[in-house]
């Protein structure tokens, strides 16, 4: 059994006060959670629990900044079958955020999430993975996360011997889940 918890993490805001050319930064309070099950080393679920909150009086000078607040509760897991032959898993993450707690009190609700199946049976190896972040997708816990995409991936491999294999990957990319024609970008890897 896993449960770990952090409380008032506190990430300092910067104050910029008497310089109108620079904007300050908030502080930033986190509280997080996470309990899980992990019974045996096949098997494990979890579950996480995450708030950020900007204290809005931190700062004096704005330029456009506004306090934000974040929630985020996600679930993840994997088990694996058949004497390891077999591992499924993912994750499930649903984020409310508020980009302005003072003047916008409606939040933006959205998902993101990642599943997997890898197999592999002597020197032969297959994996597929599908991840997809919605278009509204906001947290503070990932701000580098890129939003609206949704991604396949397939691959097989094989080990001839200790020193010689080869491996075939495909994945697909689209940044544009809504699938509006104008604003749609597809890539697509084989390697």
């Amino acid at each position: 059994y896993l449960i770990a918890g952090r409380t008032n993490a506190t990430e300092e805001g910067i104050d910029e006060g008497g310089d109108r050319d620079k904007n300050g930064t908030f502080f930033k309070s986190f509280n997080g959670a996470r309990i899980g099950i992990h019974p045996t080393d096949n098997s494990g679920i979890y579950f996480t629990y995450l708030h950020f909150e900007d204290d809005k009086d931190s700062i004096k000078v704005r330029k456009g900044a506004t306090p934000d607040e974040n929630f985020v509760y996600s679930a993840n897991g994997y088990i694996s079958l058949f004497s390891n032959m077999l591992l499924l898993g993912g994750e499930i993450s649903h984020s409310k955020y508020n980009e302005d707690v003072e003047n916008a009190p409606d939040t933006i609700d959205d998902n993101a999430y990642r599943f997997f199946a890898r197999s592999k049976i002597r020197d032969l190896e297959l994996e597929f993975e599908h991840k997809r972040v919605d278009p509204n997708y906001r947290t503070n816990g990932n701000p580098y996360l890129q939003e609206d995409r949704d991604e396949w991936i397939a691959g097989i491999s094989y080990r001839f011997s200790d020193a010689i294999s080869t491996k075939f990957t495909y994945d697909t990319y689209e940044d544009n889940v809504n699938d509006r024609p104008d604003e749609t970008t597809t890539r697509t890897d084989i390697y």
